[in-house]
């Protein structure tokens, strides 16, 4: 990760899990922790929500520092040793989390404000 920039307080951490259509029989999970070894470092867990077969969790406002991110998956269909998911997708993103007075992004997709929302007034939007 890289290191905090000037009116940068830290980041969100973004995983994505997704497994194709073809392995629907699966509750997906995605978890991020702090300590790979540590289940008690776990600072974000998502399961899927609904059809779209993805799972996405955000660890928010943490340090710079290494990050470890998981998936797994549980059978839905009750029958033991039934074949785990081999097919999926994960994917990461950090997102800059701003100090006061930075200029931001209203969608917060790009970054987001520390606290409160992105103020959209004028030209130029900042960080209340």
């Amino acid at each position: 990760m890289p290191p905090l920039t000037a009116g940068q307080t830290g980041y969100d951490v973004l995983a994505h899990s997704r497994t194709p259509i073809s392995q629907q029989l699966y509750t997906l999970y995605v978890y991020i922790r702090s300590r790979c070894d540590d289940p008690g470092a776990e600072l974000a867990c998502m399961s899927q929500l609904d059809q779209t077969y993805t799972a996405n969790a955000v660890a928010k406002d943490v340090a710079p520092g290494d990050y470890f991110i998981f998936h797994d998956a549980t059978s839905f269909s009750g029958s033991i040793g039934a074949p785990f998911p081999n097919t999926y997708e994960l994917s990461a993103d950090l997102r800059p989390v701003l100090a006061s007075g930075q200029p931001c992004d209203p969608a917060g997709v790009a970054n987001r404000c520390h606290g409160d929302a992105c103020a959209a007034g004028g030209n130029a939007p900042a960080c209340p």
